[in-house]
């Protein structure tokens, strides 16, 4: 993507600003998408996903058919091939979790049964893997800020290299394509679809934040000022619960929750993070759901967290204003994370989560008041 110097007028609001910036800076550098065929298997999927460090895959589906109820449907007039849905490790947890009467007793079994299941019956678990949120790359970026910052992990980007040129004048967001129960998305001709993840959006805006004043300055404030410390429920579990009752927190949290404070019971200090990339890799999947003896700690990686899932900690003292959410996001960003847990400088309890969706909302937030 070429880029024009951008000229901000003197005084502008920052919302108009931001409108400047497009949607295909947040994946200019990134790789043209991994998908799953939607007939694949579930290892296949989760071996996918580990290979490639992701929390989720796109869904690839036959030429003209799109997705409902978990179930293949013909979309006429629609010949091209579909991104029809998304899977992810929730989805995948949630689903083997679910099982009232799993359909294995032993390690081998529950292989076999990953082996044979394809992915199209296990999507759709979770309401955003029904979601797919499609936006040019030509757009204004508060297209893919807009869902990003409201719960949304992923959009997808469509990018046509021989057109994607970032221009000077504002443009109106392209409304995304999306629907709570189907969607579909066509990537016929040269042009071709790139993840954005809310990391991509965060690592962005940490950039640019010099150039907004308004925005910069909602960084410095305290967390405590911005209101992020108000809700001290924390999900949490003890290092030596079995794995298999950890896996069935985290899906009966159906998405409300990406991860749990590892906290040790004694001292009630955080001692780790329990989040799905512990059992992304199918064999620790695997041990989780067959093995009773498999306890949380065995999982979480030592130092806390995967290494595309750092477990970043911020110390800070009671009621203190002394930790800004620029802090956190310099943090953040550095240790590709997705959360921070902000825990008591003396006792290392967890007194709250900052994740990067609070990040993306107090800057729509800021930028949006900023334009009023």
């Amino acid at each position: 993507m070429q880029k024009q110097q951008q000229q901000h007028a003197p005084g502008a609001p920052e919302r108009d600003i931001l409108r400047l910036h497009r949607a295909g800076e947040l994946v200019e550098r990134k790789s043209d998408l991994i998908a799953v065929d939607a007939h694949a298997s579930v290892w296949t999927a989760l071996a996918m996903m580990e290979t490639n460090r992701v929390q989720c895959l796109p869904v690839k589906g036959a030429a003209g058919h799109w997705v409902t109820s978990a179930s293949m449907q013909q979309q006429p007039n629609q010949p091209e091939a579909d991104l029809i849905a998304i899977i992810s490790l929730a989805d995948i947890g949630r689903w083997l979790a679910n099982f009232t009467a799993p359909p294995w007793r032993s390690a081998a079994e529950l292989v076999a049964f990953l082996h044979r299941t394809q992915v199209i019956e296990v999507v759709g678990q979770t309401p955003e893997s029904r979601t797919l949120w499609t936006i040019p790359a030509a757009s204004s970026i508060i297209a893919a800020l807009e869902p990003l910052a409201t719960g949304s992990h992923r959009v997808l980007v469509a990018w046509d290299p021989a057109t994607a040129v970032l221009e000077t004048t504002p443009v109106s967001p392209t409304l995304p394509v999306s629907s709570p129960t189907s969607t579909r998305s066509s990537s016929s001709g040269p042009t071709s679809l790139r993840l954005c993840s809310q990391t991509d959006a965060v690592r962005l805006i940490h950039a640019l934040r010099p150039t907004f004043p308004a925005i910069n300055a909602a960084l410095q404030q305290s967390l405590v000022s911005l209101g992020l410390l108000t809700d001290p429920r924390i999900a949490a579990i003890a290092p030596r619960e079995p794995a298999v009752t950890a896996v069935r927190s985290l899906a009966d949290a159906a998405g409300a929750y990406q991860a749990m404070a590892v906290v040790d019971p004694a001292t009630g200090a955080l001692a780790a993070q329990w989040s799905w990339t512990d059992v992304r890799d199918p064999d620790a999947l695997v041990r989780a759901l067959t093995d009773p003896a498999v306890v949380v700690q065995q999982l979480t990686s030592a130092g806390g967290g995967r290494d595309d899932d750092q477990m970043v900690v911020v110390p800070a003292a009671e009621g203190s204003h002394a930790v800004s959410l620029d802090d956190v996001l310099e943090r953040l960003v550095f240790a590709h994370a997705h959360r921070a847990w902000i825990v008591d400088s003396v006792s290392g309890a967890v007194v709250g989560i900052i994740t990067l969706t609070d990040v993306l909302r107090v800057v729509l937030q800021v930028a949006a008041e900023d334009n009023e």
